[in-house]
């Protein structure tokens, strides 16, 4: 190969080189775990209310609203857990427990999301305001869930009531020891919503046609 065909052949040469050097590069993300929360199953509330309920997603502020686990410190300052992530953003995983949690006990005709199609009769929204862990010292911290709902009557698109829910658990700094306080703290807080909820059917009209 003459000198001058090989000049025009050098920059594709360093390209394959290169693409053959990232292809071999280790993944970043290998350490990165993934964790998601579980819904406990809810007893079978009888009798059955014949609304149809739907669960919306909550709202939340940045950064709470990613899939990222939050850290506040105790000097007021937040940050983000390196090398863990929920499987979904926080807002999405709250809907989703309360969505299978509700759905469990069966006290509704259904229990269905925003992106159904059925028409729903009542409505539970709110604000997801904590969903984080604080460190308070060297050695532990606590996980923080605080959700303030809403019961809102689709007909006519009032709030009938509202209601705060707010549970911590005490953690150690370990990252699977805070994936599972948010767990005990779900676990706590997944059956007074529920109550709440058959508190609020139980006064609420009959549902519209």
């Amino acid at each position: 190969m003459s000198l001058s065909r090989f000049r025009l052949w050098l920059p594709v040469i360093a390209a394959c080189v290169l693409l053959s050097a990232c292809v071999s590069l280790p993944d970043r993300d290998d350490r990165l775990a993934v964790h998601t929360l579980r819904a406990a199953p809810a007893e079978a509330i009888a009798p059955r209310s014949p609304v149809t309920l739907r669960i919306d997603l909550p709202l939340a502020a940045p950064p709470l609203d990613s899939a990222r686990l939050v850290r506040r410190q105790a000097n007021g300052e937040i940050g983000l857990l390196s090398d863990v992530r929920w499987n979904q953003p926080a807002p999405a995983l709250w809907q989703q427990l309360l969505l299978q949690h509700l759905s469990d006990s069966q006290g509704w005709q259904a229990v269905v999301t925003p992106s159904s199609s059925v028409r729903s009769d009542v409505r539970l929204s709110g604000v997801l305001r904590e969903f984080d862990y604080r460190t308070d010292d060297a050695a532990s911290g606590a996980v923080h869930i605080t959700f303030q709902a809403q019961w809102i009557d689709e007909r006519s698109q009032r709030v009938l009531a509202t209601q705060v829910f707010s549970h911590s658990e005490r953690v150690d700094r370990e990252h699977l020891a805070i994936v599972e306080g948010f767990q005990r703290a779900t676990d706590v807080l997944l059956p007074q919503v529920l109550h709440w909820a058959i508190e609020q059917t139980a006064n609420a009209d009959a549902p519209h046609q």
